[in-house]
């Protein structure tokens, strides 16, 4: 799906960052390459295909935006305002979201999988055909959203809102669930095959 340059240090297999020739590991001068991003982030509307890849960002306001197409996998998100954005075919695997917020974001076929997300705002969001399996999710809320063709496969759900939510064809197979509230919501069109009952 992705097609970025390789990182130009010799015998590394990585992808280069966005606007740099390196990956995270071999970036030359990383306090200024991140001063740099942030101000992109900061100063531009809409994304393609950026390369993120195992960057730190933290208090940063990146509310109504749009991401298509961008690799986030192994990033640190630390108090990231992401509300109202459009979010499509973005890969946030094994991302590490501590106090973010999505509220009122429309997040299509993106990726969580194996992510930590804890005390993050998901509410009156549509998130369809997302990909939560194996995530650790603690303390955080999607409650008012549209969850359809969602997977939370295999996840471990602590303290999860999902209140008055569409759970139409959405999979919580396996997932070990922990005081997770679904009052008003559909649960008789998700799918918990193998989770524990102990919501």
């Amino acid at each position: 799906m992705f097609s970025f340059e390789k990182c130009a240090h010799n015998g590394c297999e990585q992808d280069a960052l966005f606007k740099e020739e390196n990956c995270i590991e071999h970036i030359k001068k990383p306090k200024q390459y991140l001063s740099g991003l942030k101000e992109h982030l900061s100063s531009n509307q809409s994304f393609t295909k950026l390369n993120l890849t195992g960057i730190e960002l933290e208090d940063m306001d990146l509310s109504n935006k749009e991401f298509y197409l961008c690799n986030f996998s192994h990033m640190k998100l630390n108090r990231i305002n992401f509300s109202g954005n459009k979010i499509s075919l973005v890969f946030f695997d094994y991302v590490q979201l501590h106090s973010c917020n999505f509220e009122g974001s429309e997040i299509k076929e993106s990726v969580f999988a194996g992510a930590d997300i804890d005390d993050c705002n998901f509410k009156n969001s549509d998130i369809c055909r997302c990909n939560f399996v194996g995530i650790n999710g603690r303390n955080s809320n999607f409650s008012d959203s549209d969850l359809y063709g969602s997977r939370f496969i295999n996840a471990e759900l602590s303290h999860i809102e999902f209140e008055d939510c569409n759970l139409k064809r959405t999979f919580f197979k396996k997932a070990l669930l922990t005081e997770v509230n679904f009052r008003y919501s559909n649960v008789e069109e998700a799918y918990f095959d193998g989770a524990n009952k102990n919501i």
